[in-house]
């Protein structure tokens, strides 16, 4: 009787993904690297929730130093722990696989897929936002609708794939404006 309900609204975040595209984007325009904070991105999409998936480079490149290699990984390390310091924000990560140029992600992914499938069957959510363009979540998402959650998906305007788009529910195309404010 007049109570207003509330969708509860959890957002993930396809790190690597995600920091590309920002990464692209904003040293385009600023000329240099700037680093984004994740208290903005979770309230922009006003998330309870935000899960953050990415992996540490630890793995030494033959051009580097260990003492390189270990300072770009702490580096790493020093803006994951920012945004654990978010409230009800959480890092997962996966691993690297493989050297120089052909390093790749390992798990991180399937990580999300599960996590998100799970949260969704315990009805933790409502509202599902998945921060990536990337095609190969488009079976997560489709699955996710059947499932009766509404799901949002939120990518690069030049890199968000168009089936993943057709998907889910609703969807975003970042811009720089975004990155900006973020």
């Amino acid at each position: 009787f007049g109570a207003s309900y509330k969708t509860t609204t959890y957002l993930f975040v396809d790190g690597s993904n995600f920091r590309k595209y920002f990464t692209e984007s904003t040293t385009k325009w600023f000329g240099q690297e700037v680093e984004f904070d994740f208290q903005k991105i979770k309230d922009f999409f006003q998330a309870e929730k935000a899960f953050y998936y990415d992996c540490i480079d630890d793995v030494k490149n033959d051009n580097e130093t260990q003492n390189e290699c270990d300072l770009r990984a702490q580096l790493q390390e020093e803006k994951l722990n920012k945004i654990r310091e978010v409230e009800g924000c959480h890092v997962h990560l996966g691993s690297i696989s493989g050297k120089n140029k052909k390093k790749r992600q390992k798990e991180v992914d399937v990580m999300l897929a599960v996590q998100m499938m799970e949260h969704a069957f315990r009805g933790n959510m409502q509202k599902a936002v998945l921060l990536s363009g990337d095609k190969d979540f488009r079976p997560l998402v489709e699955s996710l609708v059947r499932l009766g959650l509404f799901v949002e998906v939120v990518g690069d305007t030049k890199h968000i794939s168009q089936d993943l788009i057709h998907s889910a529910d609703s969807h975003q195309r970042l811009t720089f404006l975004n990155y900006y404010k973020w």
